[in-house]
């Protein structure tokens, strides 16, 4: 049984003195101070104590709530809880990324609508959600987002009509993977995925390239960044075998890159045609990530790429607990035409990749 609130009783007794009121001037403007203090007393709601939206006013309720519910219905929130850990969702405005799960500190950034932010955290914490953003260029930045004004990603292609006859685009993953199908080995000796384990891994060798398939584990050295330091990476060391135009470490956390395993009696990548610089293809799950060798490994394991190519190709970058256990494909190209000119040039390389892979194709 419903009773009436408090607040809203208090209402009712104050109908009596305003009818006195009503044939004298004093009549509307105490009608119109205590309108606004009513109406948050009727609707039972609590003053905003700050807005997580930039440039777009909060929600009113009318707009927060669905069509189809009853008067009493809570407002959606769009994130249930039910979303999966690393999966993508998108700020339906510019909006605050907070340092911790409140208002009370200052934004460490303003992200902006339509961005992709990667949900570290699957539960709302006082409404906010862990989130990871990396900004154009830059490298990532966690903190706490409004669930509000985040939406999932969908992940179904928007529909094309009338698209014409086929245009050959960027190499897909099943048809570089066509090419790995079989495999002329170049290496002398085979490869582990891990430190003490069956060696059953064998480099094999492509005109214009050599690819081997192996797990992936998480290189965070280079760089010291938020995501990449001794802190998150046990192994964590602050230089990379390639360097930036400045002859400073690599970002891992920002650079796409892969590791070539060290020269030994088993394969030496450099005799190969591979170089650091060079551009390189990896293939996980229907997905093509581009970069370049960036570092260089154990001389018995393989398989290993930085956080922000895991990152690319939706597998965990942690590098305590992400990584892949098996599926992955990585194509080296090799001669001096595949090297890029500054290694930190993420764009350069994928251009060039991308270039090396359709040849690779034959287009």
């Amino acid at each position: 049984m419903r009773t009436t609130p408090p607040r809203l009783a208090s209402s009712f007794a104050l109908a009596a003195p305003l009818a006195s009121l009503r044939r004298t001037g004093a009549y509307a403007a105490l009608t119109f101070a205590l309108a606004v203090p009513l109406a948050i007393a009727c609707s039972g709601a609590e003053a905003p104590q700050g807005s997580e939206v930039i440039t777009t006013p909060p929600l009113t309720p009318a707009d927060d709530t669905p069509v189809d519910a009853g008067p009493d219905a809570p407002p959606p929130d769009p994130l249930d809880g039910s979303v999966e850990v690393n999966t993508w969702i998108i700020t339906t405005t510019d909006l605050n990324l907070r340092p911790d799960p409140s208002t009370a500190n200052p934004p460490l950034a303003v992200i902006p609508k339509g961005a992709r932010l990667l949900l570290l955290e699957t539960a709302p914490t006082t409404s906010f959600y862990h989130v990871e953003w990396t900004p154009a260029g830059k490298s990532p930045l966690r903190g706490w987002v409004s669930t509000k004004y985040v939406v999932p990603e969908d992940p179904t292609p928007a529909p094309i009509a009338d698209a014409g006859p086929p245009v050959q685009g960027d190499p897909t993953a099943a048809e570089l993977e066509a090419l790995l199908a079989t495999c002329t080995q170049t290496s002398s000796g085979l490869y582990a995925k891990d430190s003490g384990g069956s060696a059953t891994i064998p480099i094999c060798k492509l005109t214009g390239a050599v690819f081997f398939k192996a797990d992936m584990d998480i290189d965070c050295d280079g760089k010291k960044t938020s995501v990449c330091n001794s802190s998150t990476d046990s192994s964590f060391q602050s230089q990379t075998a390639a360097t930036d135009s400045l002859g400073k470490p690599l970002d891992a956390a920002a650079l796409p890159f892969v590791v070539v395993p060290g020269v030994s009696s088993r394969w030496s990548y450099s005799a190969s045609g591979v170089a650091l610089g060079n551009v390189a293809a990896v293939i996980y799950n229907g997905k093509v990530s581009y970069g370049i060798v960036g570092d260089v490994g154990p001389t018995s394991i393989v398989g290993e790429a930085s956080y922000a190519m895991a990152k690319e190709l939706g597998i965990n970058p942690n590098p305590s607990t992400g990584g892949v256990s098996s599926g992955v494909s990585y194509i080296f190209f090799t001669g001096t035409a595949a090297k890029v000119t500054k290694n930190e040039d993420a764009v350069e390389a994928r251009t060039l990749a991308i270039a090396k892979a359709k040849a690779l194709l034959g287009r």
